[in-house]
């Protein structure tokens, strides 16, 4: 894309943009903190480095599938497949 035609005053970008963090930092939070509270909670002898690194992949791999679902529920929203 060539700067010259990014507008950076479009405001109906940056909600967008800033919907589509909102929920990517709602999914690698609910999978970091629900892999360090499991943890806590079941009190398995596990190395910290081991628990942040599962928690970091878990956060990744959460705010994928809340995009990935986001995503889908609007498709299907958007196409009105429930008549199809």
């Amino acid at each position: 894309m060539n700067t010259s035609t990014l507008d950076w005053s479009c405001k109906h970008t940056w909600k967008r943009s800033a919907k589509n963090t909102a929920w990517c930092l709602l999914g690698c939070s609910i999978g970091d903190f629900g892999t360090i509270l499991f943890f806590q909670l079941t009190k398995i002898p596990f190395p910290v480095l081991g628990i942040m690194i599962l928690a970091i992949a878990n956060g990744l791999i959460t705010s994928i599938i809340l995009e990935t679902n986001k995503n889908t529920i609007s498709c299907f929203r958007y196409n009105d497949i429930s008549n199809s």
